[in-house]
């Protein structure tokens, strides 16, 4: 499968699944718990599975492999939640709480993210 067969894939699947997981968690899913035929079977709208089930195994999926923690934005003061990959305890990124809209990172801000997640994992 050539990238932009994956990519269009991608973007099939989590319109599919727009406004109940993030995007990085669909790709995270994706790329390491879902077969291709899964995923086509979704896109296609052909699983037995209901949606439910599939939106909570990409949560369970994430949660094994990312923590999240919630702090306020510092230039704007909104809640965000960061996500960072537990073994490494390496910032991954942000969305704004309660959304799936993500912040748009500047080297500062990843930086002031990353300085939060070895704070709260200390």
């Amino acid at each position: 499968m050539s990238q932009a067969d994956f990519d269009t894939l991608m973007n099939k699947l989590h319109a599919r699944l727009d406004k109940r997981v993030r995007e990085e968690q669909t790709l995270h899913w994706a790329k390491h718990h879902a077969t291709l035929s899964k995923v086509a079977s979704i896109v296609n709208d052909e699983t037995d599975a209901p949606l439910t089930d599939v939106i909570n195994g990409i949560k369970t999926a994430w949660k094994k492999a990312f923590d999240e923690i919630h702090v306020r934005h510092p230039m704007n003061g909104w809640e965000v939640t960061a996500s960072f990959c537990k073994e490494a305890k390496s910032f991954i990124s942000a969305y704004y709480t309660h959304s799936t809209e993500m912040v748009v990172m500047s080297k500062r801000l990843e930086a002031l993210f990353q300085a939060e997640v070895i704070a709260a994992t200390a």
